[in-house]
C-alpha cells in the first residue's frame, strides 16, 4: 500500500509513495473519448455557436438578477456611504460584478448569434 522511499542526502524524513493507480482509468477514458470527439467534430462545431449563445443568455440572466437584487441596496448605500464601513466593499463588488456578468452575457450571446448567422450564410 504505502512504500517508504530512501532518505535523501539532505537529512529529511522518509516520504511515502501512495502509488495512485488511477492513471490507467484516466488514460482509458481519454483513449475512448478522443476518437469519438474527432468523429463528431462537425456536429460539435455546428452546435458550438448554439452552446455559446445559450451560455451567454444564462450569464446575462444571472447578471440581471444580481443587478436587480443589488441596485436598491446600492442606491441606499450611496446615500449612507460614510456610515456603513466594510459592508460597502462587499456590496460594491456585487454591484459591479453584476454589471460585468451582464456585459459578458451580452457579448457571448452576440458572438453566438453572429457565429450562427455567418455559418448559415457560408453554407448557402
Amino acid at each position: 500500500m504505502f512504500r517508504a522511499t530512501k532518505v535523501g542526502l539532505t537529512g529529511g524524513s522518509a516520504m511515502t509513495d501512495p502509488g495512485w493507480t488511477g492513471w490507467n482509468t484516466v488514460v482509458s477514458v481519454l483513449v475512448a473519448l478522443i476518437p469519438a470527439l474527432f468523429r463528431f467534430r462537425e456536429v460539435l462545431l455546428k452546435s458550438q455557436d448554439l452552446v455559446t449563445e445559450i451560455a451567454g443568455i444564462i450569464v446575462l440572466m444571472g447578471g440581471l438578477v444580481l443587478y436587480a437584487e443589488t441596485m436598491p441596496q446600492w442606491l441606499q448605500l450611496q446615500a449612507q456611504m460614510a456610515k456603513m464601513g466594510l459592508e460597502v466593499e462587499g456590496l460594491q463588488m456585487m454591484f459591479f460584478g453584476s454589471l460585468g456578468l451582464m456585459t459578458l452575457g451580452g457579448l457571448l450571446t452576440l458572438f453566438g448569434l453572429l457565429g450562427r448567422l455567418s455559418g448559415g450564410i457560408k453554407h448557402k
